[in-house]
């Protein structure tokens, strides 16, 4: 004791004795850890940093600099060869091609941290609907296609609201990297398929899981090998290596009790050397009947198996294909569809659609919302494959001939019991319209917006005024002034939205004070302020400008 006191007389001793100190300390804490096989830091290894993301942050896909700084700032960013924005009509889609070195890359994962990417772009690119990706992997394109319904679905909440604050965008991001799936929807011990809930980890970010450790307030946990039926028994906290699952049951430990009431699973990820990679809680739920559920939140899949693959219907591949002729239409403000089914065949990969189809354009023609452009009933027979990750792909579109070699090609392409019903096609139409309007009227509820919906045409006037000034005015002029050309041709309104600004457009008719037509074309604002207006004075077969 003594010699330790003779060391705070000099200042080397001081010096020495915090050495001897901070030794002391360093080897306690590993003795710790080597006794206990763990540290708790719950930081996620993630592949995103939400500082940085959130600077790209934008209401709209048409800002190209935000977008394509975000897109190259997410996992794969260094191999992203290109980036190609839709904004003229809505679904907006941003497709991203990527081109790979040929390595050994697993698909599944690659499919996975490409799905979490596009969950990001939506939380920060508030009016995106769609990401389409094409992986090149040494020659070999994969492409994945993901849309914001899908997404919104699954996790209960809108996507642009997972980013209004650092703190919640953060939040967002790790439940992306660190996911629970949970089989089936409702438990109950009835069931004989199942002996629980069961639960699947999975983790995204760039540490080695090693065990998961799963602990409950209430119930029991337990493995359950399907090859031999054994179970294991059921404690209130387990730990397994990653990739097993999990399963909770309502039973108590004794077996003899129903748990009942809101019981909480926590989940802790842990890597080789017993540092804990974050911590996850769920929350099972009972009803009166003795059904157990887990509450929806981020990060949880409610009804997805470990073998489970997210596949696109037929239906969902034939909507898409049929929403991608658009760019044969003029554009409106959203794109729909209508198609019926006639019958679907196989041959051996390749599946082969017969169906009546059609595509519409909807916008505001004097207040209403109606089929601005697009086609009638199209006889469309559609091929699909089925890519590696089970999805159905576009192989074929085709369509009939117009003029004298339809019927000709109608034959061709339906076989023989299915080509008097094609040819009455048309009397399909107004199944396909309703299809359309339903879908127009989602899109204004979801921009709040209350209007008349109606794929019928829309009765226009036309300007009461000499023929020729007419053809001058609307036809000759329009030509080259756009603002005129985009004003309706009839006296009436139209809107469009430029940058994400709703604009009405409207072509009036007055007289003049000395008894002329006028016609006025004017661009205005929502609430009725004018932004720009021109004004013709029609003098006989002449319309002049009035300055």
């Amino acid at each position: 004791m003594e010699s330790i006191r003779s060391l705070f007389k000099t200042r080397k001793g001081v010096f020495i004795l915090a050495v001897l100190l901070f030794i002391i300390l360093i080897v306690s804490i590993a003795i710790y850890i080597f006794a206990t096989g763990r540290t708790e830091s719950n930081a996620l290894e993630l592949s995103y940093h939400a500082e940085e993301l959130l600077e790209y942050k934008t209401a709209y896909v048409g800002d190209n600099s935000k977008v394509v700084n975000l897109m190259s700032r997410l996992p794969y960013g260094e191999f992203l060869a290109s980036t190609t924005l839709q904004t003229k009509i809505a679904p907006f889609v941003i497709t991203a091609e990527y081109t790979f070195e040929p390595l050994s890359f697993d698909k599944e994962q690659l499919k996975a941290k490409l799905s979490n990417n596009a969950a990001v772009v939506f939380s920060l690119i508030e009016n995106a609907d769609v990401i389409l990706y094409r992986a090149d992997v040494g020659g070999e394109v994969t492409t994945y296609d993901f849309a914001r319904v899908e997404f919104e679905k699954e996790y209960g909440v809108k996507l642009w609201d997972l980013s209004k604050d650092a703190e919640s965008f953060e939040n967002f991001l790790q439940s992306l990297v660190f996911k629970v799936g949970t089989f089936p929807k409702k438990y109950s011990l009835a069931m004989s398929s199942a002996p629980g809930i069961q639960l699947t980890t999975f983790y995204y970010g760039d540490a080695d899981i090693d065990k998961v450790h799963y602990s409950t307030d209430g119930g029991i946990l337990f493995t359950w090998d399907t090859s031999s039926g054994r179970i294991s028994n059921g404690k209130q906290e387990i730990e397994i290596p990653y990739g097993l699952e999990a399963y909770w049951s309502p039973l108590s430990a004794n077996t003899k009790e129903l748990s009942k009431g809101d019981h909480i699973v926590t989940i802790a990820l842990y890597d080789k050397n017993g540092n804990s990679l974050g911590k996850k809680q769920i929350v099972i739920t009972s009803d009166d009947n003795f059904s157990y559920a887990v509450k929806p939140s981020l990060g949880i899949i409610i009804g997805m198996n470990k073998s489970e693959e997210r596949a696109r219907s037929i239906e969902e591949a034939i909507r898409l294909a049929i929403l991608a002729r658009g760019g044969a239409y003029r554009s409106g403000e959203t794109a729909t569809e209508g198609h019926i089914i006639l019958e679907v065949t196989e041959d051996g990969p390749q599946i082969k659609v017969y169906t009546i189809a059609s595509y519409g354009a909807f916008g505001f023609e004097n207040g209403v919302f109606t089929k601005i452009s697009g086609s009638g009933a199209i006889p469309t027979v559609i091929t699909l494959g089925k890519s590696e990750e089970g999805h159905h792909v576009l192989l074929e579109y085709k369509e009939p001939l117009d003029g004298a070699g339809y019927t000709d090609s109608i034959k061709k392409m339906f076989p023989s019991w299915l080509q008097q019903e094609v040819l009455a096609a048309q009397h399909y139409y107004s199944n396909l319209a309703e299809q359309q309007e339903e879908q127009a009227a989602d899109y204004l509820k979801s921009i709040g917006r209350n209007a008349e919906v109606r794929a019928a045409h829309v009765n226009k006037v036309l300007a009461n005024i000499n023929v020729e000034a007419s053809n001058k005015l609307f036809s000759e002029l329009g030509k080259y002034d756009a603002f005129i050309n985009t004003c309706p041709y009839w006296i009436g309104t139209i809107e469009q939205i430029e940058n994400g600004v709703r604009y009405i457009y409207e072509t009036s008719q007055e007289k003049t004070k000395d008894g002329y037509d006028l016609v006025i074309f004017k661009k205005m604002n929502q609430d009725g302020t004018v932004i720009k207006e021109i004004k013709y004075k029609i003098v006989g077969s002449e319309p002049q400008l009035i300055e």
